[in-house]
């Protein structure tokens, strides 16, 4: 097809897009929110919205299911705190067997999958039990979506107004999955409000949450953030994804900081529990390990379930939480200041990080692959850093630089292709390329092809202006790539395990304790060193 008609079909194609857009946004924002049918025991409280540590005028709705035995109105309190996405809702099976209170016969759960099953109760009453208080956190759930923070702390301060509305003096809280993040905000906020918490298949340390660094983990909850605000908004779909919860996901992530949740751990004085699954994929064992560790009077429990038990599993859950709440209720639960000397040390011991395991390494995995498309080298020196560190798996690292460096080169041929007649007049390009380095590299190409690609490839610098000059050639795409697969799948194994075996050292010489800076240094280290091996090589095997 013709420049010109290309350029016209493309005009023509991007009108559509964008007026079937407009029309989906339209149909989208004026149908009204899809709501779940409320659960049994579901109310609704209005509460202030929350802004960072600050009570705003706008009031929003606060959903929550509350189980609160008949004939023990003043039973102590648990709240049970969702994960994310998620909603009250998921405790539903769990709910009946620490309150005692029964939905009417028939009703189902609304978990995944085989775990969608009736809801079962006591056999028999039980001897103490407990008013359960299953909150849909603001954001998700049936609770208000539109809110101005998502974070683990604006979480918090929503519960202790909806504690404070319901008369609620004192709590034993049960954080699943995300909800250990808002329980220990809530005993950072208000200590005395606390009596337990028991973090169930939860997160808490930052150090064991996806790469274990901040600010990596904060470019895997942007990029995330992106994708499904890219979903909802650039896709048309007239509101039928109107309830993907991904873009409140993603925000509950990327505006909290698991930072100090490791800092209130440490100075936790009340009873704790740990309950976690030996398979669970999503936050790994060694999570709950650490958890342990920090809190010097915790007891611990591990089972051989996966993340999910909560759903599938709450007969496994039910015994032990009893058993720990009436415990702390008896005055029998270890307290801080009775925690052994010898927990009380291990508690003050440096971490230990644990390697990547499942949604962690294919986070990682995504985060890097996409790095290479910015800068091709720090992705390599960020993989081998963490290789070294043992944060990661050879193969996936290796897996994930080939495929996005891969990429990359191909891109780069196909935009030389396209631009090859007038590509090197546009200002923008000339930015990135210059002129006289594109005419070099195809006077090198033409006298030896994969030699010069194979060079090209190992010396920083030189691979943007040489595949472009490939494809502003004559060279035909299925002869480059099969060239930029060779070169790729020797370079990359190469220049990773270097970066593991010098950037591995340099990390934790100077920043030990910082991932972000650890990786940055080594790149400051390992470019420059590179940069000197591609002068070498350029005059020793290029005329």
């Amino acid at each position: 097809m013709p420049p010109k008609r290309r350029i016209q079909v493309g005009r023509i194609l991007l009108t559509v897009y964008l007026i079937i857009l407009a029309a989906s946004t339209v149909v989208r924002f004026t149908r009204p929110p899809i709501i779940a049918p409320p659960a049994f025991a579901e109310k609704v409280a209005m509460v202030s919205a929350i802004s960072g540590e600050q009570a705003l005028a706008k009031q929003i709705k606060f959903a929550y299911l509350d189980y609160t035995p008949p004939e023990h109105p003043d039973a102590p309190v648990v709240v049970l705190l969702h994960g994310s996405p998620g909603s009250g809702s998921n405790f539903q099976r769990l709910a009946p067997l620490l309150s005692g209170v029964c939905p009417p016969p028939g009703t189902r759960s609304d978990g995944f999958g085989p775990e969608r099953g009736p809801i079962e109760c006591p056999n028999t009453p039980l001897a103490r039990p407990y008013r359960v208080i299953a909150p849909d956190l603001p954001g998700l759930g049936n609770s208000e979506h539109t809110i101005p923070d998502y974070s683990f702390r604006a979480h918090a301060y929503y519960l202790r107004e909806l504690l404070d509305q319901l008369g609620i003096k004192q709590v034993h809280l049960v954080g699943y999955s995300m909800g250990g993040g808002p329980a220990l905000n809530l005993y950072d906020i208000e200590p005395d409000r606390v009596k337990s918490v028991t973090l169930l298949s939860s997160l808490a340390a930052q150090e064991f949450e996806l790469t274990g660094d901040y600010y990596l983990n904060h470019i895997i909850h942007g990029l995330q953030l992106a994708f499904f605000w890219g979903v909802e908004n650039l896709i048309p779909h007239f509101g039928a994804l109107n309830a993907l919860p991904g873009v409140e996901f993603s925000l509950n992530f990327y505006e909290s900081d698991q930072r100090p949740l490791r800092e209130y751990m440490m100075r936790f004085e009340k009873p704790f529990l740990v309950i976690h699954g030996k398979e669970d994929g999503q936050v790994p064992p060694e999570a709950a390990l650490e958890h342990h560790r920090l809190v010097p009077q915790s007891e611990m429990i591990m089972t051989d379930e996966g993340h999910g038990m909560v759903f599938g599993q709450p007969q496994l859950l039910a015994g032990p939480l009893l058993a720990f709440f009436n415990k702390v209720e008896d005055g029998q639960a270890t307290t801080r200041a009775q925690a052994s000397p010898e927990r009380i040390a291990a508690a003050n011991e440096p971490v230990t990080m644990a390697k990547m395991i499942g949604i962690a390494t294919f986070a990682f995995v995504i985060l890097l692959t996409a790095t290479t498309i910015i800068s091709e080298d720090l992705a390599c020196v960020a993989a081998g850093v963490l290789i070294a560190l043992g944060r990661v798996e050879l193969l996936p690292a290796i897996i994930a630089c080939f495929v996005g460096i891969f990429i990359g080169d191909v891109l780069v041929f196909r935009t030389g292709r396209r631009l090859r007649q007038d590509g090197l007049t546009r200002s923008w390009l000339r930015g990135l390329i210059a002129p006289q380095a594109v005419e070099a590299w195809q006077t090198h190409l033409q006298r030896g092809t994969f030699k010069s690609m194979l060079l090209s490839r190992f010396m920083p610098g030189s691979r943007l202006p040489a595949y472009f000059a490939a494809g502003a050639g004559p060279m035909r795409i299925w002869r480059f790539m099969a060239y930029a697969f060779v070169a790729v799948a020797l370079w990359v194994p190469v220049f990773v395990m270097f970066s593991a075996l010098v950037g591995g050292n340099v990390a934790s010489l100077v920043f030990p304790h910082n991932l972000s800076l650890g990786i940055l240094s080594a790149f400051a280290v390992i470019y420059p060193l590179c940069r000197l091996a591609a002068v070498y090589l350029l005059k020793r095997n290029l005329p």
